[in-house]
């Protein structure tokens, strides 16, 4: 380390006097683009935009800039300001591979699907012996919902790397997207065969069985990733689902305690705990109290703070007054899922912010997840049980859970 200092205020002192103002610009660019990313995490998604599009008119070859503000401005809805930045981004960085995936899912959000598959394609024949870049594109197929396309690039990887778990990882979560089960369980038990203590993996394997109803495997599975991975807080969610189904819910509610005990703010895990006294338990006062650290981890302009109110208001009125309040039809409430995850690194369990730093970043995909990023939760039809039973004149929430690979893991 002291090696190291030693070498970079020698690189300072040769530097002419003339270069350190350049140098100074591209250090308070960084530390622009890392305050915007702060700012994106904590729900300011306007000011954070506004602050990446100053600082790329300072300094345009800012490529992380670029990056952050097509994918912000995508998932904002404002497509045409992405594309604008996108095709900006790609002129002035000569083509960063990064910001035209970025740009590639943009301008799939817009209905240009022939862009998409323009941009992307030039990439594969590019990168055509790149693997890490490979597996990158595949991820962009994956988020704009060219799972074929996502598809060939793994198959084609498969054949060129037959003995790696990964790549047999990244085809389960593709074939689960897919709905081909058999596929997904058999890819993941070929990675697991290859890398059997690979808690990712292993993770992946309990999701398929316990979305085909196997709750007894899944646990097997789910408990040996979390042998492997002690801090695995997703682990310990999709544990405490295949416990719920089989109606065990004091091992249910443990494991979703022990994952609120390793992440006081992994939110999943509070609005499970709802689910389980609110329909299960038929503890009103402890799914209040569930609820509302839900909704205060929640992002400021998140639409479900208004259901989320709404159903405590509903519990409250219910725990007042229990056998006299007026039977309502039961309004099920989705929140987010977790799906097959690709990677070896533990996972973030909450939406990852933007990349920051002068890495390139892989793009987030959703449902089913590969990459680097922990992935934007995906709402799906209720996975996680939408049978619990209706308190009177209560709504019925329905858990978060899990399709192959739990939250936010990455490779």
């Amino acid at each position: 380390m002291i090696r190291r200092s030693l070498l970079m205020i020698g690189v300072l002192l040769l530097l002419p006097v003339s270069g350190l103002p350049a140098m100074n610009r591209g250090i308070e660019s960084l530390d622009t683009v890392h305050r915007a990313e702060k700012l994106y995490r904590s729900g300011k998604t306007d000011q954070a935009i506004g602050m990446l599009e100053r600082e790329v008119r300072l300094n345009n070859r800012l490529t992380i800039a670029y990056i952050d503000l097509v994918r912000w401005l995508t998932e904002k809805g404002d497509v045409n300001d992405a594309i604008s930045y996108g095709e900006e981004g790609m002129k002035a960085t000569d083509g960063n591979s990064y910001i035209i995936m970025a740009l590639a899912h943009a301008y799939q959000v817009a209905g240009k699907s022939d862009k998409t598959i323009q941009l992307i394609q030039g990439l594969k024949e590019k990168y055509f012996s790149h693997k890490d870049i490979l597996e990158d594109i595949s991820d962009a197929y994956l988020s704009t919902g060219l799972t074929e396309l996502s598809l060939s690039i793994l198959k084609e990887l498969e054949s060129r790397y037959p003995n790696d778990p990964y790549v047999y990882n990244k085809l389960g979560t593709v074939y689960y997207k897919l709905g081909r089960k058999d596929l997904a369980l058999e890819s993941f038990s070929k990675a697991s065969a290859i890398q059997p203590d690979d808690p990712v993996i292993l993770n992946n394997i309990g999701i398929v069985y316990s979305d085909i109803g196997a709750y007894h495997d899944a646990i097997r599975y789910f408990s040996r990733a979390i042998l492997k991975n002690p801090d695995c807080t997703y682990c310990y969610l999709n544990l405490g689902v295949a416990y719920r189904f089989l109606g065990d819910y004091k091992d249910a509610q443990f494991c979703y305690r022990k994952a609120i005990m390793i992440d006081q703010a992994f939110k999943d895990a509070y609005f499970n705990l709802a689910v389980l006294e609110q329909g299960y338990l038929h503890n009103y006062p402890d799914a209040i109290n569930y609820l509302e650290t839900y909704e205060s981890l929640l992002p400021p302009d998140d639409k479900q703070r208004v259901q989320v109110k709404r159903q405590i208001m509903n519990l409250q009125l219910a725990e007042s007054s229990v056998g006299n309040a007026a039977p309502a039809a039961p309004i099920v409430f989705t929140a987010t899922t977790s799906s097959p995850v690709s990677g070896t690194t533990a996972p973030t369990p909450t939406v990852s912010s933007p990349v920051s730093g002068t890495t390139a970043p892989t793009p987030t995909v959703s449902s089913p997840v590969s990459g680097t990023t922990a992935p934007t939760p995906t709402v799906s039809s209720p996975v996680s049980g939408t049978t619990a039973p209706t308190p009177t004149a209560v709504r019925v929430f329905t858990e978060p859970t899990v399709s192959p690979g739990g939250k936010g893991m990455g490779k």
